[in-house]
């Protein structure tokens, strides 16, 4: 006989600061995990909304008042003593400087170097999301030429990229990434190469790789090794079947019309906010958008927005 299980639903709150800093907080004596470090949060008490309760928690906890506050990540996780929902929010902006007002530790740390320890298993899944940048920028050599998308690689500073040229030939495709290399050593990038190049004698040397949602639903699992492995999808089935896979994001469209897709008006911010607010993983919005969407898609659960022309 199934038996179902009670779950207990909880807001968290991932407080960053200017310099990309997040608040850690150490559980106090006498709860489960006492001395483990966690983002800070609790209980969604009846009739609350994630923000209510994370707003009068942080508060409780630390004296703080949230200001600037949006959906993130949504993950289910099962501790010994409790199966829990944990509903996380990216706080940008508070007022009050935080304290233990239940004689809890907290310091502020680079999630990508922590130093605190024990973390809870369900913040330490969340730690490398928090180096992925709300811009990510997908190469347009065949939509603008050549040429032209070279001069602007040139001309751009440290980024995350995305190499997606389905329509160049093979000479131009390695000419182009032959420049790519080049650029990401002298500035540091990061590149991931899309999955339908992933038989060019060049992928190995960068940085991880985006499967299109064919490949995505044809994998029974997370390609290996690679760094950083994301996925292109349209709906739900595409963003449950990379979480189940583990991997670290999903780029959710098309947002918008494109100019590919000039008749299709694309799904709204409404339909993208009903998927990437409870999303187990990070949701780019893609898709006929430019930078300027991006608090949009913060907003709606994002974690930023995905860029062809929009980016460059």
């Amino acid at each position: 006989m199934n038996v179902a299980v009670k779950l207990t639903e909880v807001a968290v709150g991932v407080i960053l600061d200017d310099r990309g800093q997040v608040l850690f907080a150490q559980r106090p004596a006498g709860k489960p995990y006492a001395g483990w470090w966690e983002f800070p949060g609790g209980k969604i008490e009846a009739g609350e909304t994630v923000q209510q309760a994370l707003y009068r928690e942080l508060e409780e906890e630390l004296g703080i008042r949230i200001c600037d506050c949006q959906p993130w990540i949504t993950l289910q996780h099962v501790y010994p003593h409790a199966t829990v929902r944990l509903q996380f929010c990216k706080v940008r902006g508070f007022d009050g400087t935080p304290h233990g007002r239940e004689g809890q530790a907290y310091l502020w740390a680079d999630p990508q170097r922590p130093v605190v320890d024990p973390i809870l298993p369900a913040a330490i899944r969340m730690l490398p999301w928090l180096s992925l940048p709300e811009l990510l920028r997908l190469s347009a050599a065949g939509v603008l030429g050549v040429e032209a998308w070279l001069a602007r690689l040139g001309a751009t500073p440290r980024a995350m990229l995305v190499l997606r040229e389905p329509d160049l030939s093979k000479p131009e495709l390695k000419r182009v990434a032959t420049a790519v290399s080049a650029w990401r050593r002298a500035t540091g990038s990061t590149v991931l190469v899309s999955s339908r190049h992933v038989h060019a004698d060049w992928v190995g040397e960068f940085d991880g790789v985006v499967l299109t949602e064919r490949d995505l639903l044809a994998a029974s699992a997370r390609p290996a090794p690679h760094q950083w492995v994301g996925a292109s999808v349209h709906g739900r089935a595409g963003i449950e079947h990379a979480a189940r896979l583990g991997l670290d994001f999903v780029m959710l469209g098309a947002v918008s019309a494109t100019a590919s897709h000039p008749g299709e008006p694309g799904m709204g911010w409404t339909a993208f906010a009903q998927l990437a607010a409870h999303a187990p993983l990070p949701v780019y919005a893609l898709g006929g958008l430019a930078s300027a969407d991006l608090d949009h898609a913060r907003a709606a659960g994002g974690q930023g927005v995905a860029l062809l022309r929009g980016g460059w």
